[in-house]
């Protein structure tokens, strides 16, 4: 977006809860801050243990979603999963990552006479859409289904 003189800005950007909260209740306790690499799990003697994928996503929901434009959508529901400085597993619960809420912004036509031109001002934002990252096809839906979980009875 362009101010009233031209020159380029961003929205200011408030982050979401579940964004602090992630960053609070796992990234600080699973990231080594002097060099910004994750922990590694350990054993009983505090030796780092090798482990395929630090962190892992665990996966225990797969939804498919259709719309009214009849575009389909796939999300998930799971865990992410590390390690503390200790070696000891650190899990938090992750909704729907492959969606986000996108702000639509509303402008507002003025004529300007110093341009002696008319001009676009934003208002601010007019309104919201769900925007879904993932969509339905095969070799998507074999991504999330190899990080997936079955939890049966």
């Amino acid at each position: 977006m362009k101010d009233l003189k031209g020159k380029e800005f961003k929205w200011p950007r408030n982050k979401p809860v579940d964004q602090i909260a992630f960053e609070q209740n796992f990234l600080d306790k699973v990231l080594d801050p002097d060099t910004g690499y994750y922990y590694p799990k350990r054993d009983e003697e505090g030796k780092p243990v090798k482990t395929p994928d630090n962190p892992r996503h665990i996966i225990n929901t797969i939804i498919r979603i259709k719309r009214a434009d009849n575009t389909e959508y796939l999300y998930s529901k799971g865990n992410l999963i590390s390690y503390d400085g200790l070696g000891d597993e650190v899990k938090v619960y992750v909704s729907m990552p492959e969606k986000w809420l996108k702000t639509n912004f509303e402008y507002q036509k003025d004529w300007d006479p110093k341009r002696k031109a008319i001009v676009k001002n934003c208002t601010g934002p007019g309104s919201s859409e769900t925007v879904y990252t993932l969509e339905f096809n095969e070799a998507n839906l074999k991504q999330l289904f190899d990080n997936f979980i079955f939890c049966g009875l």
